[in-house]
Order: structure tokens, then sequence, then C-alpha cells
């Protein structure tokens, strides 16, 4: 399996602690096969969130490594089998999330202007998500300038050359961010006290740059059709959430010789950080159980959502049904899913 050569060019120190040879265990118990390990049937899937997780760790050697050892001919996001990846890794994707770190490195030292090219290049996506991500690049811009700490042009003079700065880049976001425009200029007046001015706040730096990496990263994901979070990563941490909850329930059950009634529902409730629900949950108001893939919700012509086997139980098998809330009648055939 490709964790065991995960394992193994560990000791060459190319991965993150969190791929140690400890990773082995987790995945194949010493001595015995875990029947209940679901992943084991999907070794395509789970290769590739390894890889993909590498790459956007900046671990390109590592992740071509592995790549090449899984024998696999394509990357395919939409299709829901085992899915396999490139022999090489040399495709389009690595090269993007090297173009990343390089400008990753350049925002730690202090150099905006690849960040802002980047996002002046992307700018129809970005706006469509609705990010402030340039504006938020120009503005940091603005004050490293204003402070002196960056010149401008032949000037010299911090304020100056950063009001010369704002006067060629804010025109364009003069309309969506006018406030803060306008605070930014209206900070040459107290120039000599920026810490003591009621601007003291508004210029501080000490976090801006990490705050527009962290957003650069997030976007530059957005760009690429992927999320902001490794989903290897949130999968780990919500497993690491839930685990003890899960092991005290499942001894409980153990000592009370009692098994789990449905396979398609924990028996009990995991409750994870909002950054990890990712969608709404829908319990039908009939049944009182959540709905699954098999027993979706269901529109009714009214607008009341019911799950679908509880409108055929409703419905009692015939092509009328009269919604339980209020007294309109559907046709059953007219009921559609939804998805949440």
């Amino acid at each position: 399996m490709l964790i065991r050569r995960v394992a193994r060019h560990d000791s060459a120190n190319q991965l993150p602690q969190h791929f140690t040879h400890k990773t082995v265990s987790f995945a194949e118990p010493a001595g015995k096969e875990n029947d209940d390990d679901s992943l084991m049937a999907h070794e395509g899937l789970l290769n590739r969130a390894i890889i993909m997780h590498l790459l956007r760790e900046g671990q390109f050697e590592v992740a071509s490594l592995l790549a090449e050892e899984s024998r696999a001919d394509t990357i395919s996001e939409s299709s829901t089998s085992d899915v396999r990846l490139p022999s090489a890794m040399n495709a389009a994707l690595p090269n993007q999330f090297r173009e990343m770190y390089a400008i990753l490195a350049e925002i730690k030292a202090r150099n905006l202007e690849p960040a802002i090219d980047w996002t002046r290049r992307h700018g129809d996506e970005l706006f469509r998500r609705g990010s402030k991500l340039e504006f938020d690049l120009i503005r940091l811009q603005y004050m490293w300038i204003f402070q002196g700490e960056q010149s401008y042009g032949s000037h010299t003079d911090g304020p100056v050359a950063a009001m010369s700065y704002g006067r060629s880049n804010f025109g364009r976001y003069s309309k969506r961010y006018s406030a803060e425009i306008q605070r930014l200029c209206s900070a040459v007046a107290y120039r000599e006290n920026i810490p003591g001015s009621p601007y003291g706040g508004f210029f501080d730096t000490s976090s801006a740059f990490a705050d527009v990496e962290h957003a650069f990263t997030r976007d530059f994901c957005f760009v690429l059709g992927l999320p902001a979070d490794s989903p290897l990563y949130v999968a780990f941490t919500a497993g690491a959430i839930s685990l003890p909850k899960m092991e005290k329930h499942a001894q409980i059950m153990r000592d009370a010789k009692v098994e789990w009634t449905t396979s398609n529902e924990l028996g009990v409730e995991l409750p994870l950080p909002e950054s990890m629900n990712f969608h709404q949950i829908f319990v039908c108001p009939v049944s009182k159980e959540q709905a699954t893939d098999d027993n979706p919700p269901m529109r009714l012509q009214c607008g009341h959502v019911l799950a679908r086997e509880s409108i055929a139980k409703v419905s009692k098998q015939r092509q009328i049904i009269r919604c339980p809330y209020c007294p309109r009648e559907s046709n059953v055939k007219d009921a559609k899913q939804i998805y949440l």
C-alpha cells in the first residue's frame, strides 16, 4: 500500500512530521487486516489524497516519487471510482503550487508585487468569489511605503511616496472601498506620530503579512478549484477530535453487549468545530430520521420537504399525496430532490 512507501521515504527526512512510520499501524494494524476500514477498498483515492496533500505542503519531490510508485494514469476530479494519479508529477498542478510557494516566499520577504500581479491576472475569478485580496495587498503596500519600509518611484519621503502610490492604484477600488481609502489618505495629517494617532491601530502591520499569506493561499486554491484546507488534514483532524468519544461509546456498547442497528449513521453525536461543518443536515419531520443518499430530502409542490421514504408511506403508494403540514395535494412524480 502507498502508506508503506510514505514511511519508507520518510527516512530521507523529506516528509512533514505527520507522515511517519506510525502511519502504517493506523492503516494496517500489525498481524491482521481491519475489516472495518472502508479505505482499504479505495487505495487509489487514498493515494491521491496523500499526494495532493504533499503538493499543498510543498513536498514536490516526495509527491513525485509517490506518484511514480502508485503506477496510475490519470486524475479525475469528477469520478467517484478508484481515482489514480499520473506516474510523473510534471503536469500543471505541481507547477502551479510551485508558483504559489514562490509568491509566498516573496510575501515573507515583504515583496508584495508578485502577489499583486497574480491577483490582477485572476481578477475575474476573485471578483466572482467576492474576494478583497487584491485591495488588501494594495492597502498593505501603501502602508508599507507610508512607514518608509519601501520606496516608490523617485520619492524618498514615506508619506509622499505612499500618496503617489495611492493615486496610481486606489482608483479602481474607489467605489467599493471608499471609506478605507479615505482613512488611509487622511492619516497623512498625523504622519509625525501615527502610532499615537486615531489611525494607529489601522496602520498596525504586525500581523498583516501573515494575514495576506493565509488569504493568498486560500484564494490561490480557490482559483485551482480546490478547498482552502487540505482534505486529508481536515479528515485526520476531525478523526482525532472524534476518536475519544467514539471509543468511549464503543466501549459502552461492548459492555452492554449490543451493537449499532444502522450502518448509515453513528450511534453518538460528534460535535465538530464550525470550520468542519460543510453542509446542513436534513432530518425528516415525519420519520424524524436523518436523510441519506438512498433516502434524500424531496420538495413537494407546496414547498414542504420530506424524506423520500416518508413520501412513499404518507401517499400509501398512490400518485397523489396530501402534505401532512398543509392541505395541499401534490403529485408524487412532481416531488423534486433538493441538495443541501
